[in-house]
């Protein structure tokens, strides 16, 4: 991905021979086909997406999860997934630009949906990261092993020992905990 993306702007830089002919049509000189060279370069974006959200399936399918982190995984590969469609839509439309009377007011819808994909993509990357955040707004989800020290505390209980045995396999075989509950106000 990254020589394609050296490839792209290098092709960009000198996508009219001489460079001058970008700008100045007075002089002689050609330029690539930037409609083709668009077309392409969206499909290698879509191909490349296709191939990224499709690898890592079978080791998700495989992976030793409960069943709602193996529906959160997915959800984010479908969030992927739009970001593709976002790039289907963008190549639809490129036609419509390269017939365009006027590019400026018609080059909007591209740069639309390559924002789109591009946002799609950014949510999708962080989403994992986001977990914590989400088990802690919603209080269902605890990591294991530990416990929420803030919400036991302000319940009017004060922890002195902590301690849990986890096994290899994920099952809590013995947990142990000392609680005192405050009784009065004016203990410290």
């Amino acid at each position: 991905m990254t020589l394609q993306f050296l490839a792209t702007i290098i092709t960009i830089c000198l996508q009219c021979r001489p460079i001058t002919f970008f700008w100045n049509k007075g002089q002689l000189g050609t330029c690539i086909d930037t409609t083709s060279f668009t077309y392409f370069q969206n499909a290698y974006t879509i191909f490349s997406d296709i191939v990224i959200i499709i690898l890592p399936l079978p080791f998700l399918l495989e992976v030793n999860r409960a069943t709602s982190q193996k529906f959160a995984l997915a959800t984010i590969f479908m969030i992927g997934i739009l970001s593709t469609i976002a790039s289907c839509v963008r190549l639809s439309t490129i036609r419509a630009f390269a017939l365009a009377k006027d590019p400026i007011y018609d080059v909007a819808p591209i740069i639309l949906w390559s924002h789109i994909e591009i946002h799609l993509g950014v949510i999708c990357a962080c989403a994992p990261a986001l977990k914590g955040l989400f088990s802690r707004l919603s209080h269902t989800s605890v990591k294991q092993g530990s416990l929420d020290e803030g919400i036991l505390q302000s319940n009017g209980v004060d922890i002195h020992e902590v301690s849990c045995d986890i096994s290899k396999n994920s099952k809590v075989h013995g947990a142990h905990l000392v609680v005192k509950k405050r009784f009065s106000t004016d203990e410290p």
